[in-house]
This record gives C-alpha cells, sequence and structure tokens, in this order.
C-alpha cells in the first residue's frame, strides 16, 4: 500500500473560498487580520478539511516588510515568496523544512527550525503542523510577541487546547496540566475548525477565542458557527447540506484592545464587533 499526497498546483483564494462556501467575508477577513495584527492562531480538522488551504492564502496578506518563517514536514506545499519582472524578491518570507535521516545525527525536525527560527527576528512564524514537541516552542514564541499560525489534529475547537497542552506536556511532563493549558489558551487566542461536510464542500465550521480572565478563569467562546440544518439529495443520489454561518458572540474587550495596539485601523475592528446572531 501507498499513500500519495498531491499538492493542488492551483492557488486558491478569497474569491473560492467565497463561492465554495467555506466561510463568509467577514470570517475570513477576521482571521486575515487577527493574523496580520499579531494574533496568534490554531487550526483543527481532519486531513484534507483544507487548514493549509486557507492558511496559506491568510499568510499571503502578510506585510512585506515583515519578516514570515514557514516551517513544514519534508514537503513544501507554501509558495509565498513574490518576485518582480527580474526576479528580485518584494516580500520577507524564508521557507524551511525539515529532513529525515537514518543517521540521527542528520535528522531536523521542527522543534530544531522552530528554535532556529527564533534567532532570525521573524514577525511571525508558520508551523505547517504540530504533532510533537514542538508545540511548547510554538506557544513560547506565540507568548513573546511573536504571531504564529498553525494546525494540529483534534475533534473540535475546543479540543485544540487540550490537544496543545498534551502535545507540549512530551517536552515538559514535569509541568502540572493546568498549567500547561493555561499558557497553551494565552498563546493562541483564536482556534478555528474546519471539516469536510457530506457533500464535499470543505467549510470553517466553529471560530473561537479563548478568553483568559484572572477573575473567571479561562472560557472559550464560539464567535462564528456553521449551523447544518438538513441534507438534501439529488436525483442522482448526491448530497447537498444545507445550512447557514451564524455569529455567535461579541469579541472580548481584552482582544479588541490587542488589536487595536497592534495596528488594526478602528473601522476595520467596528465591522467584527456586534451583529450577533446574524
Amino acid at each position: 500500500a501507498c499513500s500519495v499526497r498531491l499538492v493542488n498546483p492551483r492557488r486558491l483564494g478569497k474569491a473560492d473560498f467565497l463561492r465554495e462556501g467555506t466561510c463568509t467575508e467577514e470570517m475570513y477577513d477576521f482571521l486575515m487580520k487577527c493574523f496580520v495584527n499579531g494574533v496568534s492562531e490554531c487550526f483543527a480538522g481532519e486531513t484534507g478539511a483544507g487548514k493549509t488551504t486557507v492558511m496559506a492564502d491568510i499568510m499571503r496578506n502578510y506585510p512585506d516588510h515583515k519578516r514570515l518563517i514557514t516551517i513544514e514536514n519534508e514537503v513544501r506545499e507554501f509558495n509565498l515568496v513574490r518576485c518582480d519582472e527580474n526576479g528580485k524578491p518584494q516580500n520577507n518570507v524564508i521557507h524551511m523544512v525539515t529532513r529525515a535521516s537514518d543517521d540521527e545525527s542528520r535528522v531536523i525536525d521542527e522543534h530544531d527550525l522552530l528554535v532556529a527560527s527564533l534567532t532570525m527576528n521573524p514577525d511571525a512564524i508558520c508551523v505547517a503542523e504540530m504533532k510533537n514537541a514542538e508545540a511548547w516552542e510554538a506557544q513560547e514564541a506565540a507568548r513573546t510577541g511573536h504571531a504564529v499560525l498553525t494546525t494540529t489534529h483534534a475533534s473540535s475547537v475546543k479540543g485544540i487546547y487540550t490537544r496543545l497542552a498534551t502535545l507540549c506536556l512530551q517536552a515538559h511532563s514535569n509541568i502540572p496540566y493546568d498549567i500547561v493549558y493555561r499558557l497553551v489558551c494565552e498563546a493562541f487566542p483564536i482556534a478555528v475548525y474546519q471539516h469536510k461536510m457530506e457533500d464535499g464542500v470543505r467549510r470553517i465550521t466553529d471560530i473561537a477565542e479563548c478568553v483568559v480572565d484572572e477573575k473567571n478563569g479561562i472560557s472559550i467562546n464560539t464567535l462564528w458557527r456553521y449551523e447544518k440544518e438538513t441534507v438534501q439529495l439529488s436525483d442522482g443520489g448526491k448530497p447537498k447540506v444545507v445550512g447557514s454561518f451564524k455569529k455567535c458572540a461579541e469579541l472580548s474587550p481584552t482582544l479588541q484592545e490587542r488589536l487595536y495596539a497592534n495596528g488594526m485601523a478602528k473601522e476595520d475592528l467596528m465591522r467584527f464587533v456586534g451583529g450577533v446572531g446574524k
């Protein structure tokens, strides 16, 4: 048996996501603006849910003058360097990949690349997928001023934080779980869950904000959700999911203040405030 993963040479972007029903324009703009303005995000979902595709397009909006570093496992899927007609790079992007080897001294894993990337003065880091102890370095980077964009495998948007905490414990099993859980909640204020539904459409089904409050503890508030109503069958037996995206909660005052302080224009911020229930 063999498994072959084909990288689609066609770049999918915002217009494609809106046309296919992956998300609404407000949801996409929120995720993009958060990352550009220094707020870390973690995507989750099954293999083939479209996480990497959405992340790649979000990163194409990153300002040219800021340094973005991507870390992938063995195979390059991201291609974010933009060049002019003379082949001169116009943006500040560094792509890195891991290296497997039967010789352990030649192995370079995601943890090694994360540690190295922090010496390269990055403004943002993308770890294509976190599976092991590299999650510890990622949350450390996210809590020390870097915007981190990453994915992991979890069964729900709330399960993202449990998964990240478990991965971090692989690196520091001596730290109590509740402390590690709080650290990853602080590190990744935004959690996103994607799902390939019965009709084959890859949808962002949940966007949530994790709020860490000294008085009230930790809460995970769903900001947007896709609410499925029914599944219809065509004459040929092909399913079609019927539902709609709904805004469920306001951004916390803490997140609003952070986005504004990091440079988000007030008119952009006001787009994402209000409209709950629509």
